[in-house]
């Protein structure tokens, strides 16, 4: 901004102060990924939440979902984007539902449909590790199948999970 010394790289007004609806890049409260040049966003407006791309090449602004409740969390993993889009039912019930979106061809998969209660945690190793309410985490693979109890202790590793446990004070040997 020219009147406050600060620096934006992506808004291209230099008097913009991005505390305004009308600068695409306002997302206090929003989740942030990138995939190569490309910034993906989500961003509330006017009570409807979108995902945005902003691509650093040409400078360029596009939606890419619309959402019908609040979108929570953005991941990336590859060339995917993964979110969830949640509608709350009552006071006390959400419904959520996990998206995946090629950013190649911009294909949308629905993964997972679940409570509002179930979050992605992390994306590693061709896998999806997910919270459930404060301590229970479990493991899927990309598609959201195949889903089993999970530990914080446990090593993804491809299609299988293992646990370092370690028996007394013998260090234990593995063989073939």
């Amino acid at each position: 901004h020219i009147l406050s010394g600060t620096v934006s790289t992506v808004c291209q007004d230099p008097f913009c102060m991005h505390e305004t609806m009308t600068c695409p890049f306002a997302i206090s409260d929003s989740q942030l990924a990138a995939i190569g040049n490309v910034l993906y966003y989500a961003k509330e407006q006017d009570g409807i939440s979108s995902i945005y791309s902003y691509n650093g090449e040409d400078m360029k602004t596009e939606r890419v979902y619309t959402g019908k409740g609040s979108i929570y969390g953005i991941y990336t993993y590859q060339y995917d984007l993964y979110f969830s889009d949640s509608e709350q039912i009552d006071l006390e019930q959400s419904h959520r539902v996990f998206y995946r979106l090629d950013t190649e061809t911009m294909e949308k998969t629905m993964i997972m449909e679940t409570d509002g209660n179930m979050q992605i945690y992390e994306i590693k190793n061709r896998q999806i590790i997910w919270r459930k309410g404060r301590d229970s985490y479990f493991v899927s693979d990309l598609n959201g199948e195949d889903l089993r109890t999970y530990s914080k202790k446990d090593r993804v590793y491809g299609k299988y999970s293992y646990r370092e446990e370690f028996n007394g004070t013998q260090p234990t040997s593995f063989e073939n």
